[in-house]
Parts: C-alpha cells; structure tokens; sequence
C-alpha cells in the first residue's frame, strides 16, 4: 500500500493496449503502474508494489524468466504474482511451480480480473495481520521473558517422556538450544534437565493437573531446568489443558518464565536480613563482655561464627584471627 492509501499494481505487458485495458479495470481501486519489458520489470519491481500482473509471453525475456528472477531476490521474492496469458497458451503446471500466485486470460473479463486481484490483496492483508501478531508475540515474550509451549495428551499416559511436545523457538532460545536436533519434540526434553531437587515435585504436578477431569487442580509451579552451559536458572510453569466435555485431556498448552534475576535479588535481600540479625546478635554479645578479655575473646569467636554463616566463611575467619590475635597481644 502507498501514501494515498490505495494498494499498487503493477502490470507487464509488451503490448499497449493490454496495460490500457488492465488500467481501466483497476485504476479506481488501485494505484496502478506498467513496465512494458521484462527488465523494465525487475527494475519496477525494487519499489515493491503489491501484486504484480505479469504477461507470459514477451520478446527478449518472457514471464517465466521474469518470475525467476523476482523469485530469487529476497527482496523481491514475496510479492504475489499474477500471470496473463492467452487462452489455452500458458503453461500453468510450470508458472504455478515457479511460484505463480495465479491466472488471468485475455480477453479480459472486467469481474474476473478484479476478484482475482482483490483474492491476492486479501491474501496479502491476511498474511500482513499474521506477521503483526508473531511481532507482538515475540516482543512481549522478550519483554516478559515467556516462552510457550503445548502437548498432545495421551489418555492413557499423560506424562510419558516420548509424549510428543511443541516447543516453541523463543522457549529453546531461553534454555540456550536452537532447533529440534538439539532439544526434540519430546517432554523428556523438559523433565530430563528438571533439577533433581525439582524433579518429582514438577513432574507430579504436571500430571495431577492433566490427570483431575474436573480441571479445578490449576498448573503452576517453580522449578529449576539446566541451561545448555550446564548451569541451573529458575524457571516458572504454568499451563492450563483443553478437555471434553467428560474431562478427558485433549491437549496441554502454556509457558515458562525466566525468573532467575528475581530469585537471586529474593537471595540477595534474605542474606542480607541475616547478615543484620547476625551482626546485631554479635555486637549484643560483645557489649555484655567488653570488661573481661576471656568472655570478650569468646564472645567475639562466637559473634564470628554468627557472621560466618551469612558471609564468606574465609574472609571471616582472616579477620576473626586477626582480630582475636591482637586482643591477646594487647592483654599481654
């Protein structure tokens, strides 16, 4: 579509009054603009119109040359086309294996003309609308950090690892895979990287989720998975399941988050509470015994090993000989 809001034709036909013809039918409705060679064509072709009309039968290099080479171009490779042809003289077998979108003979019927053209716009528009929602899919999914997923059940095994997954890209992505030979189609994909602290508390879960035909047993847990570097993050899953009217499961759909930033600031925050209580306990200690060097010493070792369980256990234990060693030189 151009800036006057109207979707463009482009019509390639060595012929005049073929391109005058076209132009009368769809010049109301579209922008409309002609190349009369097939190297006048190409060269059109690079503004990207939306559909291209495109006449068989040319001297010097015919439709089907043409095509190819629209067809080899990435840039130009999508733009649908439309063939023109003479009755019973195209060769629809080939022009549709080259990738032909369609077929349009002469003389030409006005209504034909314009409900194959108009079949291709929406076509267009439909595939357009398709790309727009994978756009807003993958970027809300990097911005929230979600990666979907989906099972066909098996009734009467619903958590058998061969159970045949659809992994989405952005979920491989997340866990550091890129295609199917690396991470299969499988659950064991999944539930062979589960850690194995996580390991039996997700699986049954998972199947007493599929498993209530009531569905009133929700799926939602954290977990840990390991990363194609061989380190653990943390994941949460939740998924919700397509049933029967008897309850039986009939497919299993939902996504994980990464949530191991959050989970690491949670670790931050809690050692850092315990590192307060501790020093707080320590210093208490040290208060009541700052007028007797033994109960001092004792009470230091003791507030070091309190300090110790919330810190590098190393540096501590520098500091606390440190420490203790010249409170004894100074009683000396």
């Amino acid at each position: 579509m151009n800036e006057t809001g109207k979707h463009s034709i482009l019509i390639v036909d060595d012929e005049s009054q073929n391109i005058t013809a076209l132009s009368h039918i769809l010049g109301l409705q579209y922008t409309v603009y002609a190349a009369k060679s097939g190297q006048e064509a190409l060269a059109a072709a690079w503004f990207l119109p939306d559909i291209i009309l495109l006449d068989t039968e040319m001297p010097e290099m015919d439709g089907y040359a043409v095509i190819e080479a629209l067809k080899d171009s990435e840039k130009t490779r999508d733009i649908p086309v439309i063939f023109i042809s003479e009755p019973g003289a195209a060769d629809e077998i080939k022009g549709l294996s080259l990738g032909a979108a369609d077929f349009i003979t002469k003389p030409f019927d006005c209504d034909i003309v314009m409900l194959r053209v108009q079949n291709q716009i929406n076509t267009l528009a439909r595939l357009q609308a398709m790309e727009y929602d994978v756009m807003n899919y993958k970027l809300a999914s990097e911005a929230m950090n979600i990666a979907l997923w989906s099972m066909e059940v098996v009734v009467d095994d619903p958590v058998n690892p061969e159970n045949r997954f659809i992994w989405s890209p952005e979920f491989r992505n997340m866990l550091g895979y890129s295609d199917e030979n690396d991470f299969p189609n499988i659950l064991r994909s999944w539930s062979d990287r589960l850690h194995p602290d996580d390991k039996e508390k997700s699986v049954v879960a998972y199947a007493a989720h599929i498993n209530d035909y009531t569905g009133k047993t929700p799926y939602y847990i954290e977990y840990r998975l390991k990363h194609k570097n061989g380190r653990y993050r943390y994941y949460d899953g939740f998924g919700t399941t397509l049933r029967t009217g008897d309850g039986i499961p009939i497919r299993v759909s939902g996504a994980i988050r990464d949530i191991t930033e959050k989970k690491m600031i949670e670790k931050a925050h809690e050692q850092q509470n315990n590192l307060l209580r501790a020093v707080n306990r320590a210093a208490s200690a040290l208060l009541k015994a700052v007028d007797d060097d033994k109960a001092f010493l004792d009470s230091l070792r003791e507030g070091m090993e309190i300090i110790g369980c919330c810190v590098d256990v190393d540096c501590v234990e520098v500091w606390q000989n440190e420490m203790i060693d010249g409170r004894l030189h100074g009683a000396q």
